[in-house]
């Protein structure tokens, strides 16, 4: 028999969420809190370059600039795409803009509401749709929202952006189950939902991408290991419905991507006949020992472990990309947790 997913209303549960968000995030943000506000996330290339271009689209709100053309790039114009857009970060940036925040303290402050935001929506969507327990939700929700990883690389905040993916994802499962009504109001969450999905792509184009290929291996995967689930979830409504649920979807997805045609075509022209190698693309890539041990030199736990081990070359402990392990304990949880899932699921 099938769980049906956990309601997720009521002050209980946005009391707790944002206790739990508020301990990780003083931890997570602790440079920036307990400098009086005076510390950003960011490199001194990346973090100057986005500050400046959340300024640029607020100023673009305004109407006193040109929305392609940032005037750091002058005389080139139309040329907003040689980096990420940050489009939906505008609601949050511009009304502290607004409210007298100078830049910076606007630009920092919109992580923060955006990791509270990915926090309660991966909450939801743990105990909505997943069914799993509050308290299990909410460690999880922590470990989403303030990982090691993302700590490494705030050097490069755009990354943040992943905290729209479980926005997109709730959304979109709330929408689907919205449609059993077919009605003006169902049709109408999904369109919206499309929309948002694709302005993701112009607002953290390597998060949007990796976020969408996951997404279908995740449904590949499924479908390879469980077919009679994914069946059942199909074959629950009728071919037609299916069809109209993923146009609606489609239309909306597509009208969201006219503002990235609009930003990274003239960009992509711009660069056509100089593209990079794929021997360069792969100097970026992680090697295996770095996929599987490589938590960073900084991490307060195992860095110091790291260095004196000498498994890694020096040069290669970088607070960068290329630091994907997960740490040791956390790693082994997680293998306990999905094996214990399997013994349960038979």
């Amino acid at each position: 028999m099938q769980r049906e997913p956990s309601p997720v209303t009521g002050w209980r549960f946005i009391t707790l969420a944002v206790a739990v968000w508020g301990a990780g995030g003083l931890v997570f943000f602790r440079q920036f809190l307990f400098s009086g506000f005076d510390r950003v996330f960011g490199d001194i290339g990346d973090g100057r370059l986005d500050v400046y271009l959340h300024e640029h689209l607020y100023q673009v709100v305004q109407g006193l600039a040109p929305f392609r053309s940032p005037a750091m790039l002058y005389p080139k114009s139309g040329l907003l795409g040689y980096s990420d857009a940050f489009l939906l970060d505008v609601p949050f940036y511009a009304p502290l803009r607004l409210l007298g925040c100078d830049p910076f303290l606007s630009y920092q402050l919109t992580w923060i509401a955006l990791s509270l935001i990915g926090f309660v929506s991966f909450t939801a969507l743990l105990v909505r749709f997943a069914g799993v327990r509050m308290s299990v939700a909410l460690v999880g929700s922590a470990l989403f929202a303030f990982p090691n990883m993302l700590t490494i690389a705030a050097g490069h905040p755009q990354l943040f952006a992943v905290y729209f993916t479980p926005v997109v994802a709730l959304l979109f499962l709330e929408a689907l189950r919205g449609m059993d009504r077919m009605s003006i109001r169902s049709f109408s969450a999904m369109f919206f939902v499309g929309i948002l999905d694709a302005l993701t792509f112009s607002t953290g184009y390597y998060v949007a991408w990796f976020f969408h290929f996951l997404a279908a291996l995740a449904i590949l995967i499924t479908a390879a290991a469980r077919p009679s689930a994914l069946a059942a979830l199909v074959h629950r409504r009728p071919i037609t419905a299916v069809l109209k649920v993923f146009s609606v979807f489609m239309c909306g997805f597509a009208i969201g991507m006219i503002p990235f045609a609009a930003i990274y075509v003239p960009a992509l022209m711009e660069f056509h006949g100089h593209a990079r190698s794929f021997d360069e693309y792969l100097s970026f890539a992680p090697r295996l020992s770095e996929f599987l041990i490589d938590v960073g030199a900084n991490n307060m736990i195992w860095g110091r472990a790291l260095k004196s081990s000498r498994i890694l070359s020096p040069d290669h402990i970088l607070p960068c990309e290329s630091t994907f392990a997960a740490p040791p304990f956390l790693l082994l949880s997680a293998m306990a947790t999905f094996f214990a899932a399997g013994l349960a699921m038979g």
